[in-house]
């Protein structure tokens, strides 16, 4: 699906008032990535070319970029001294440009 249709979805379901934030959250998921809006995936994490690829096949550099400016959560694995990955829900949030403080 394209962004453009996820941001349209996204300002039609910020409209109606019957439809809460954490609703149209799982909505919004849904649709973009076929997940049912009762499955929730955790909060697993990320290699920086899976968040390239969600992210419509942006760089590798361009994610390092999101992780400097603290638009998305580094996370440090267990037993790695320089294995980085990054938050999923972090990068949800990006996608749809929502964070937990817009719910």
């Amino acid at each position: 699906m394209l962004q453009t249709t996820l941001q349209a979805i996204k300002a039609i379901l910020q409209t109606d008032p019957t439809v809460s934030g954490e609703e149209r959250l799982q909505l919004l998921k849904s649709l973009q990535y076929g997940t049912s809006p009762k499955q929730d995936s955790g909060d697993r994490v990320l290699s920086r070319a899976e968040v390239a690829r969600m992210l419509g096949g942006k760089s590798l550099r361009f994610v390092d970029y999101l992780a400097a400016e603290g638009k998305i959560r580094k996370v440090q694995l267990p037993g790695k001294m320089r294995g980085i990955g990054f938050s999923y829900k972090s990068v949800q949030e990006l996608i749809l440009g929502t964070t937990i403080e817009d719910l």
